[in-house]
């Protein structure tokens, strides 16, 4: 019987195949991250699932994710300028 692919195998898959494609082209201090996603089940509330491919670490993209978060809702505030 032939495997099935879940919509989640798909997204995986096409989240490395793009990773693979944006990471080649980076300077090694460049980093990324790209996030696949249903937009989940509006009927049943069910929220889906996520895909993300990343050339960090997740301790790295973790608080890179928060600080884009915040600065996205308007709560990144700058850091004074000149010496403290």
């Amino acid at each position: 019987m032939p495997k099935v692919v879940t919509s989640e195998e798909r997204l995986n898959s096409i989240g490395r195949k793009i990773g693979t494609l944006i990471g080649k082209d980076l300077p090694p201090d460049i980093g990324f991250g790209l996030f696949l996603f249903n937009y989940g089940d509006k009927e049943t509330g069910d929220c889906g699932f996520m895909a993300w491919i990343s050339n960090a670490s997740r301790e790295t993209m973790i608080p890179a994710l928060k600080e884009w978060i915040a600065e996205a809702e308007g709560r990144l505030v700058a850091p004074p300028k000149g010496k403290q």
